[in-house]
């Protein structure tokens, strides 16, 4: 077994390297000294297209349910409204006596 070392909790680990690399990075100064924020500003770019896709179809189905439920309400009242008219119309004439059909 191998004696601790004498700053043992407090020691820094050895730098891990990539050994597919003919000169890998050793730090982070290195690594960012060849970093190209384009991949970065890319990825962000294309997380942003992919939300609001997301949320534009989201929204879009969600405006004609809307419309939809607007029109058959629409159509439901006015079907409603003739209905109320002829019943009216019909107890109007059976109250009179009118046989014909006219008012």
């Amino acid at each position: 077994m191998s004696p601790r070392r004498a700053c043992f909790p407090t020691c820094k680990p050895p730098e891990k390297r990539d050994f597919m690399d003919t000169n890998p990075e050793r730090n982070a100064t290195d690594f960012y000294r060849s970093y190209d924020p384009v991949v970065g500003i890319g990825t962000v770019g294309i997380l942003l297209i992919i939300i609001l896709m997301v949320s534009l179809k989201s929204m879009i189905r969600w405006t004609i349910q809307k419309y939809k439920l607007w029109t058959y309400d629409r159509k439901l009242s006015q079907v409603q409204r003739q209905n109320r008219q002829k019943d009216l119309l019909s107890t109007y004439r059976s109250e009179n006596g009118s046989t014909n059909g006219l008012v």
